[in-house]
């Protein structure tokens, strides 16, 4: 046998599914991996998730503002001056490691003090999220990537926005802004003004990353389509995977007689080779 078909059988054991997630469209990633999947055999997937919404900050600042709905213009424009009437609204941007232990403080209990706090999904939520994002802050900052930019009042931080900036593009990881000035649509005064920073200094793009949630198509009609990749070993075990994924679930899984033979099927597979259960 030789030295290449060694290399592939080696290569195609000890594992069922590769899933790569969140691939976006256009990314070598997609074309590499069909390619060596074909090259070993294997079945591939490509499935479609989220649509992430970015907007090209490459033209102007006016036109950029023309192009957005009248009524959001509007709101905009009396939110910002009601909250006026407040004080003296700012934005502030975090960027080195000075002060960064206290910015993300003030980070994490904006975002937690809003509905993600209530629903358990904010960053102090789970102990070691807060490691996480403070570490990756820290790095980032000492390579000069880190934005974390807040919207304040009279110096008082209200909303707030985790970016990473790299091959200038600006990406936003999370959002947050105290309930008490909701009525002020604090996120979007943020983002008027991150938008605005981002063109006069020569960013390219603003990705708004997640899932094209109304607040971000508020700010643009561009969106970017991901993918989910699936690859499949050419063997018994994850051929009947990729069936019961892509074929079963499809139309046959909703066939109460079917769905028992595909569930039957998997069962004695997984007793065959020792596998775990899995939902």
């Amino acid at each position: 046998m030789s030295r290449r078909r060694n290399r592939k059988i080696t290569l195609l054991l000890g594992w069922d599914l590769l899933l790569l997630q969140q691939l976006p469209a256009g990314s070598a990633s997609l074309v590499e991996m069909r390619r060596l999947a074909d090259e070993f055999g294997c079945r591939v997937e490509a499935v479609p998730s989220a649509d992430s919404p970015y907007v090209p900050t490459s033209g102007s600042w006016d036109d950029y503002c023309k192009s957005l709905d009248a009524k959001h213009r509007s709101n905009l424009r009396n939110r910002e001056k009601r909250l006026g009437k407040l004080g003296s609204v700012s934005l502030e941007v975090v960027s080195s490691p000075n002060d960064l232990a206290q910015a993300l403080k003030d980070a994490f209990a904006l975002e937690a003090a809003a509905w993600k706090g209530r629903a358990g999904t904010a960053i102090q939520c789970r102990p070691e999220l807060p490691r996480f994002y403070t570490r990756l802050a820290e790095l980032a900052a000492e390579r000069g990537t880190l934005r974390l930019c807040f919207l304040t009042l009279n110096g008082e931080r209200i909303a707030f926005g985790y970016f990473l900036q790299t091959g200038n593009k600006l990406y936003l990881l999370k959002p947050g802004y105290d309930p008490r000035y909701a009525c002020y649509s604090p996120s979007n005064l943020l983002c008027y003004r991150v938008l605005r920073d981002a063109f006069d200094r020569g960013v390219t793009e603003v990705d708004f990353l997640g899932v094209a949630e109304p607040w971000k198509l508020c700010w643009t009609n561009s969106l970017r389509t991901h993918y989910w990749l699936y690859l499949f070993p050419d063997r018994l075990y994850p051929r009947l995977l990729h069936w019961m994924r892509f074929v079963a679930r499809s139309g046959l899984g909703q066939v109460p007689a079917l769905r028992a033979m595909r569930d039957a099927a998997l069962a004695f597979v997984r007793g065959m080779r020792g596998a775990p259960h899995h939902h």
